[in-house]
């Protein structure tokens, strides 16, 4: 009802053009494809004769080729037969020698110095219990007639060989000169065709036989030797041979230039393996042996290599299936081989020219019935399609734009302009929608910014929608590089700068953390939540990444402190604990325990020397150093008073200090200066087992000003500098020498406060230069 209601609104001349124009498509397809249909039966029938034809000529002249080598083996094997059967002489043996040398492996081999494999056989004859003059001279006489039955070959790559049963070989090969050369010590065909196809045992009536394809390294192809056996004295020595390749024989099979481009060729030998195989021939060439491809993928293939097959061309099937493409069939036997020969040509290949033609036929009907329909269609067509076009145009210019009305360019009341009117609608509203959205992403983004966490949105076609400022400042992507990322490529970007590539959780809100090392070293927190609409459907993800390096770093360093703190504690403890014990148990003798109680006494101050130390180190850390007083003393003070304040070891010298002539200020905490200067020098002294004088200097520049505190001591190494002020670091490891490892750790800490700091130049086992450097 609709389509009468549509096609009653248009005039009688648009019906008439509806109608014209149906007709033509309609006559025209119908008529082609039927004519088209009888026309592929005849050219197939036609191009299966032709094909036949040119195959019988193609497979008679590689039977020619195949028994060219009969006459040629069977006059050379006669020829041999009489001259092997002659005794040997003194020359021949002395000829023999003179030609031939043993390599390290006692193989026999021609002489390099005068061989030219161009017009000389080449011979490898390797140990075996049968070898003697005799069968050197054998040899001999068989390279004396393959140099002149090589010499005078015409035919190309044509070559001649002898293979034995105790491994020995010979072969004249023009293309091959140093093949002999190059032959391995172990080399062994005598379990090959080659060899066994002439054998008693395999070939009793002594005839002319074929081998199957077989892969010859020296040639570094497919071949099928025609060989040939020889006898002495009624005796099997071996194969003569001749090697053809199967691109020479069957070169109509193997040259580049086809009847049809997409012909298939298959190939199968009397074993029933496949030397070609169409497309399915890199499978066969992967091997070095015939072999048979699985042809799951085309049954009707497979099952036609299941049909007889004659000596003459027959056409086997004209609709073989091969990947939903149709094919003919025609195949033979090549008798000297009892091959079977398979030719397989696409049907759209031979039908090629005739469907140009019939396409050229359909495309010149088409285009009269159109250009007659649009001569009558014109003066009314032309004004729709301006007005369509004015209406196409003003949508181009509002997809690009967005900008652009239609109203003001079509007029009247019809379809178009009415789809005008529709489309200005849709427009406004689309602009509204716009705006609106833009307005809402800009709130969105400015909310995301003002979180210090990174805050990254993938849509659902994994590409990212939107990131904040901070995620960019934690990985070192701009927004930029960001916002044209995918979720693959994000996570492979950020794997490449992290310690290990992160593992993303598989259940969604499960927390996973990742240690970067780029663009600075940091441990971020993540976590990963889905983005879903109300309806349930998945809308995206949304990722959140926290910054928690310096809570990991905290939580380290007072791990490592409890670690350090928990063994120094340990030691007096125990030793104090195991004294008293002892003390209670009255297993000290009265005359001992006056010592035993000052080893407690030593004991314990060492242990409240260790406390003070930690409580020192901790107060300077959680306070900062706001509980230092800051102030300016001069120089020469600051250090008077901490050298007076220092008890030097009674056993040692006093400190030897350089006259300080510098007049400067320095804003320190006095007490805390005292401490830096008293436990470097404690260090010095301590660290100054063997004696030796300590040392105390200043050093100013414009800058700078450096107290620099000296010993001779045991010094210490690059790498113990390295690690020298970490907590508990102790550069003696036999624990002879007092101390826990805190003094320098402390000295460096308290530094820092007074905007310096301390460096060490150290020589092992020459002594320490201890350097306390204030900026001016």
């Amino acid at each position: 009802m609709r389509l009468n209601m549509g096609l009653g609104k248009i005039s009688i001349r648009q019906k008439m053009l509806l109608i014209m124009v149906s007709s033509i498509f309609l006559c025209t397809f119908l008529g082609i494809f039927f004519i088209y249909d009888i026309v592929q039966n005849q050219v197939l029938q036609s191009e299966s004769l032709k094909l036949q034809k040119l195959t019988t000529r193609f497979t008679q002249a590689a039977t020619e080729r195949f028994l060219e080598s009969q006459p040629k083996l069977e006059s050379v094997t006669q020829l041999l037969e009489k001259q092997l059967a002659a005794p040997i002489t003194q020359e021949e043996i002395h000829t023999y020698y003179s030609l031939m040398e043993k390599n390290a492996a006692g193989v026999w081999l021609n002489r390099r110095e005068g061989f030219d494999g161009h017009c000389d056989t080449g011979l490898f004859l390797p140990p075996n219990p049968k070898e003697s003059d005799a069968q050197k001279v054998m040899h001999l006489r068989i390279k004396k007639l393959f140099d002149v039955v090589g010499g005078t070959a015409s035919k190309r790559l044509e070559n001649i060989w002898y293979l034995s049963p105790f491994r020995s070989e010979m072969m004249f090969d023009k293309h091959y000169p140093d093949y002999i050369f190059n032959e391995k010590n172990d080399a062994d065909y005598t379990k090959t065709p080659w060899v066994t196809y002439t054998s008693p045992k395999h070939n009793p009536n002594r005839t002319l036989r074929f081998t199957p394809p077989l892969f010859d390294p020296p040639n570094g192809a497919w071949m099928v030797s025609a060989v040939y056996p020889l006898y002495v004295n009624n005796e099997w020595i071996g194969s003569i041979g001749e090697d053809m390749q199967l691109s020479d024989v069957l070169e109509f099979v193997f040259k580049k230039e086809q009847l049809y481009d997409n012909a298939q060729h298959f190939l199968i030998d009397a074993e029933g393996n496949f030397i070609l195989a169409g497309q399915w021939q890199p499978f066969i060439e992967a091997g070095t042996q015939p072999t048979k491809p699985n042809f799951t993928e085309a049954p009707q293939l497979a099952a036609l290599f299941e049909v007889p097959v004659t000596p003459t061309p027959t056409l086997l099937s004209t609709d073989i299936r091969i990947q939903n493409q149709r094919h003919i069939a025609i195949a033979m036997t090549i008798p000297p081989v009892n091959w079977r020969y398979y030719l397989i040509v696409p049907v759209d290949d031979i039908m090629a020219t005739t469907k140009q033609l019939f396409s050229n036929l359909l495309a010149m009907i088409l285009a009269i019935g159109i250009l007659n329909a649009l001569f009558t269609f014109t003066f009314e067509g032309k004004v729709i399609a301006n007005r369509i076009k004015v209406l196409a145009n003003t949508m181009m210019i509002y997809a690009k734009t967005r900008q652009g009305r239609s109203a003001p360019h079509l007029s009247g009341n019809d379809e178009i302009a009415q789809l005008g009117v529709v489309f200005d609608k849709m427009a406004d509203e689309i602009d509204d929608n716009i705006k609106e959205l833009n307005y809402r992403n800009d709130v969105l983004q400015s909310t995301f910014n003002i979180s210090p966490n990174g805050y990254l949105v993938f849509d659902s076609q994994q590409k990212v929608l939107l990131a904040n400022d901070a995620i960019g400042k934690l990985v070192g992507f701009s927004m930029e590089e960001l916002l044209k990322m995918s979720a693959h490529r994000f996570w492979e970007q950020l794997a490449k700068q992290a310690k290990s590539p992160p593992i993303l959780p598989e259940n969604k809100n499960d927390f996973f953390r990742i240690d970067l090392l780029k663009p600075r070293h940091s441990v971020l927190l993540c976590k990963m939540s889905d983005i879903g609409s109300s309806s349930g459907d998945l809308l995206g993800k949304l990722y959140f990444f926290q910054d928690i390096t310096n809570e990991e770093e905290a939580n380290r360093i007072k791990d490592e402190f409890l670690v350090h703190a928990t063994h120094e504690l340990r030691t007096p403890l125990t030793s104090i604990h195991g004294y008293i014990e002892l003390l209670a148990n009255n297993l000290i003798p009265t005359e001992m325990q006056p010592e035993i109680i000052h080893h407690i006494f030593a004991q314990s101050t060492w242990l409240i020397s260790i406390i003070n130390e930690l409580l020192n180190l901790n107060r300077i850390e959680q306070r900062a150093g706001r509980d230092f007083n800051i102030a300016p003393y001069l120089l020469n003070d600051l250090l008077l008073d901490a050298l007076n304040e220092f008890d030097v070891p009674s056993t040692r010298h006093d400190i030897i200090v350089s006259p300080i002539l510098s007049n400067r200020m320095l804003k320190v905490d006095k007490e805390k200066f005292k401490q830096v200067i008293h436990n470097i020098l404690d260090n010095a002294f301590k660290y100054s087992p063997k004696g030796g004088d300590v040392f105390l200097c200043v050093h100013e520049t414009e800058n700078t000003l450096e107290i620099e505190i000296t010993d001779q001591g045991i010094g210490m190494s690059k790498q113990d500098i390295t690690f020298v002020f970490e907590r508990f670091f102790r550069v003696d490891k036999s624990g002879n020498i007092p101390g826990i490892g805190l003094g320098l750790t402390i000295a460096k800490e308290i530094m820092q406060f007074f905007n310096g700091d301390i460096y060490i130049v150290s020589t092992p086992h020459e002594g320490s230069h201890v350097f306390i450097r204030f900026q001016l």
